[in-house]
Formats: C-alpha cells, sequence, structure tokens
C-alpha cells in the first residue's frame, strides 16, 4: 500500500472513530503511550510489530490533522531526508546512561552585545563614520 492511500485510510477510521474534530495533539498523546508500549514489548521479549505500526499510524493521523489531507505524504519523507542531512552534521555528545545521544547545541548569540558592522568596510579595511559627513570636509 502506498503511504498516502494509508494516509487516507488511517484518516477515515481516525474521523470516523474518535472525531474530525481532534486536534494533532490527541494522536501524539496517544503516540507517547504507544511507544511506552514498544519499550513494554522489549522488556517482555514480544514482538512490537504491532506497537510499531500504532505508531506509524499515530505520526500519520498528527501530520495529517496539522497540515491536512490534501498535503501529499512524500513531502514529509523529503523533510526526513533533509533531516537526516542536519543530523549527519551535527555534534553529538557521549550516550547518557540509558544510551541516548544528545546533539551539541551551539551556544545562542546574545542579541544585544552584537555589533552589526557594514560589510563593505570591513572588506576594504576601513572604519565606518559614526555619524555622516560632509564629503567636502574630509
Amino acid at each position: 500500500m502506498k503511504l498516502n492511500k494509508l494516509k487516507y485510510k488511517a484518516a477515515k477510521v481516525s474521523d470516523a472513530k474518535f472525531g474530525v474534530m481532534s486536534p494533532p495533539s490527541v494522536p501524539l498523546i496517544k503516540l507517547k503511550e504507544e511507544i511506552d508500549e514498544v519499550l513494554e514489548c522489549f522488556d517482555k521479549l514480544t514482538d512490537p510489530e504491532e506497537e510499531f505500526a500504532d505508531c506509524l499510524l499515530l505520526l500519520i493521523d498528527a501530520y495529517r490533522k496539522y497540515y491536512g489531507n490534501s498535503i501529499p505524504m512524500k513531502r514529509l519523507l523529503k523533510i526526513a531526508s533533509k533531516k537526516l542531512d542536519v543530523v549527519m552534521e551535527r555534534e553529538w555528545g557521549k550516550p547518557n546512561e540509558y544510551g541516548v545521544y544528545k546533539h551539541i547545541k551551539e551556544p545562542e548569540i546574545d542579541q544585544s552585545k552584537v555589533i552589526n558592522v557594514d560589510p563593505v568596510y570591513i572588506k576594504e579595511g576601513h572604519e565606518k563614520p559614526h555619524k555622516k559627513q560632509n564629503p567636502q570636509t574630509l
């Protein structure tokens, strides 16, 4: 089954069973519960395949509810592919006690301390005048 067909089929089920008006946060809240069920399968050494399917369906439903039925799933796949490129470029710290890695965030720049300088003056090696000067007095 193609991803868009799966989205439409999931939408039909979701809207019929849980209502058309529920916000995208609803399937995401349920997704958190389903992730816990996947983790329980790991602890119990049982097959989590159906729980993974639940997670996928809930993520697709939340995406659909947020962006609308007309947005094709290939858009999400394209964004995910671009995100992988970002992930590859990031610096990663050491894993925590659970084996989870977090990327090292670049320090935020305090915009109140940034000095705006005209790049033309830097390139030419001149200081930018602090106030307008009459070219005849230079």
